[in-house]
């Protein structure tokens, strides 16, 4: 087992701690602080086929569930005002480091075509648990560490004849039921402020949509800050 890195855990538990406090500049003076080296994962250590790929002999439960609908071979949309963008979902969970400690491990990875451009997206699966501010920030942090590992996630996707990009963005996948609490408890304004920190000061896209149509293939943003 590889040895852990000091650099790469400081600097993983520093974004724990973001979940918890809703701070937006804290996260965007995160997100624009130097990556540790030597954690990144090579092209080649992404393994299995491509698609869905749990097994568990009672079938997928909870998040598995829409996992699988997002995952089981199928091109769907994603309804972004009037505009509808081709998306295909193409691997599932993809471990974003080369050691157990502070991993983080994206529920899926998928590529969007908008605006002539192809973006892998990394998605954050949600049904019920924590909240928006959490999702939005996990989701944040596998963006970070995609964008940091864009080559090898770049030569992952060619090597399967996929497009392949750089430009990392990221997606929380949840029920419509998710973000309406959010709205409730307060947590979607402390959101709606990161996002829009992070469109005036980084490179960071990040988009909350809901499932509920997943079974038609159809994917709504409710908020998000692609431009």
């Amino acid at each position: 087992m590889k040895t852990p890195n000091v650099r790469f855990n400081e600097w993983s538990q520093k974004w724990e701690a973001a979940r918890s406090i809703r701070d937006a500049k804290a996260v965007v003076q995160l997100w624009r602080s130097p990556v540790p080296s030597n954690w990144q994962r090579a092209s080649n250590s992404w393994t299995g086929k491509l698609g869905y790929r749990n097994n568990n002999k009672e079938g997928p439960k909870g998040e598995q569930i829409v996992e699988k609908q997002l995952l089981d071979g199928f091109l769907h949309k994603v309804v972004h005002g009037g505009e509808h963008h081709p998306f295909l979902a193409v691997y599932q969970k993809m471990p974003l480091a080369n050691q157990q400690q502070n991993q983080r491990i994206a529920d899926a990875l998928g590529l969007l075509l908008h605006q002539e451009a192809v973006h892998p997206v990394m998605i954050e699966v949600k049904v019920g648990a924590n909240d928006c501010w959490f999702a939005l920030v996990e989701c944040l942090l596998q963006v970070r560490m995609g964008r940091a590992n864009g080559a090898n996630i770049e030569a992952f996707l060619k090597n399967r004849n996929l497009p392949h990009s750089k430009a990392i963005w990221g997606m929380v996948l949840a029920p419509s039921t998710y973000f309406e609490k959010g709205e409730k408890d307060g947590t979607m304004e402390h959101c709606r402020q990161l996002l829009s920190l992070l469109k005036e000061k980084t490179e960071a896209r990040i988009a909350f949509a809901s499932f509920d149509r997943l079974d038609k293939h159809s994917i709504r943003v409710r908020e998000s800050n692609w431009s």
